[in-house]
């Protein structure tokens, strides 16, 4: 459950016990957070004994997950780098599952697609995906340079990839969805 005293970006998503459990099913090893911001996946993740890498594009953001893993004694690589391009550092199949959560709607819809495709590219075959995305319906400050889908659009997005195992809104109004790499 969301904790109001506590910053947005330090809050898990409520999804993530769901996540880890079916992570844990299809024997996921690693896993990348795609726009890790503070971290708070990232350390969630170590903590179930999964090998973490985050990347986000703020060198203070990296610079705060990098901070956390270290305080609290876990594993784990921090990289910057754009998350909306190539990474080049990172292999075909390199990951077994990647996370997504509020940071890959930050564009536009043709480079939102792009993205997809990259992730899909990181991915091993079969791997999982677990992502957010604001709805139409989702109620954002300062909204600007960011995307809103409707249902059938991310669906349709999705679907072209991933085989949805789970989708829904989440009670942010994003929609919240697991994939498996076609």
């Amino acid at each position: 459950m969301i904790d109001p005293t506590k910053k947005e970006y330090e809050q898990p998503h409520p999804w993530i016990n769901k996540v880890i459990n079916i992570f844990k099913k299809n024997e996921v090893e690693n896993v990348l957070d795609l726009g890790c911001g503070s971290g708070i996946h990232l350390e969630i993740l170590a903590q179930n004994g999964f090998e973490a890498t985050g990347i986000d594009f703020s060198p203070s953001a990296a610079s705060i997950a990098e901070q956390r893993l270290k305080k609290s004694n876990l594993p784990g690589k921090v990289f910057v780098s754009e998350i909306h391009e190539k990474i080049i550092f990172l292999d075909d199949a390199e990951y077994d599952a990647v996370i997504a959560t509020d940071s890959i709607h930050y564009t536009d819809k043709e480079t939102f697609s792009k993205t997809i495709k990259e992730i899909n590219r990181i991915l091993k075959t079969d791997g999982l995906f677990f992502g957010t995305v604001p709805s139409k319906e989702a109620i954002i400050e300062n909204s600007e340079g960011q995307i809103f889908f409707a249902k059938e659009e991310i669906l349709n997005l999705l679907n072209a990839t991933f085989q949805i195992i789970e989708f829904d809104l989440d009670i942010e109004k994003f929609f919240s969805f697991i994939g498996s790499e076609k």
